[in-house]
């Protein structure tokens, strides 16, 4: 203590002192970093970031280009789609308007056979009429042969509901039961497709008469007698 101090403010000088050591040491103290005016350093993986970032980035970008390209591609397909859609339907319908046109060309040629044998001399026309229509009828078969067309086999054939049609049941003891007798109006056939059944006259077997057939048996039981 210096001379001319009280003893009361000596003791509030070492207070003070104390106080004041007191706060250093706890700055001091280990485990507890120093202050400093100096900004906090960055982490390291900020640049791994950044540039992970910007790949992300460029890879998108390529992406959209893909995307657009696909894009492009596809209008340019389905253009292209309706394009042809377009063509087959004008080509399919040019072919059924003149699908039969090879049929009317060679039906012309029997047209001119008609016209030939109508302005004909008239020197044994009977004979040539007969000659004309039969190389007409020739020509004109010839033609539906062609084009797929062919004649239902109908005589003497065993009756089919399906190819033939009865107009006329002729009971017959010589023949099958169901034999076709004769053909009224022929029938046709395109490929294996019915265009109209053979008109036919069909064989039946004759209906015994009751009366007869009771004679028949008493006649063989007196014969057996």
């Amino acid at each position: 203590m210096k001379q001319g101090e009280t003893e009361e403010e000596g003791q509030r000088k070492n207070l003070n002192k104390g106080k004041t050591t007191s706060d250093a040491d706890e700055n001091e103290a280990p485990g507890k970093e120093p202050q400093s005016d100096l900004e906090p350093e960055a982490p390291a993986n900020v640049d791994r970031k950044e540039l992970s970032i910007e790949e992300l980035k460029s890879e998108l970008d390529e992406k959209d280009k893909l995307a657009e390209e696909y894009y492009d591609r596809l209008l340019r397909i389905q253009a292209e789609f309706e394009n042809y859609k377009k063509r087959t339907e004008k080509e399919l319908a040019e072919y059924r308007a003149y699908a039969n046109a090879k049929l009317i060309q060679d039906l012309l040629l029997v047209l001119d056979d008609f016209q030939n044998a109508l302005t004909s001399d008239n020197e044994d026309s009977d004979v040539k009429y007969k000659r004309g229509f039969e190389l007409i009828y020739k020509n004109f078969y010839g033609v539906l042969e062609r084009e797929g067309v062919s004649e239902i086999k109908a005589q003497n054939e065993k009756f089919d509901p399906y190819k033939h049609e009865a107009v006329e049941i002729i009971p017959r003891e010589d023949q099958p039961e169901h034999t076709v007798l004769g053909v009224v109006s022929p029938g046709y056939k395109y490929k294996d497709k019915i265009l109209r059944p053979a008109k036919v006259q069909v064989a039946t077997q004759p209906k015994v008469d009751e009366e007869k057939s009771k004679e028949a048996g008493k006649k063989n039981n007196d014969e057996k007698e």
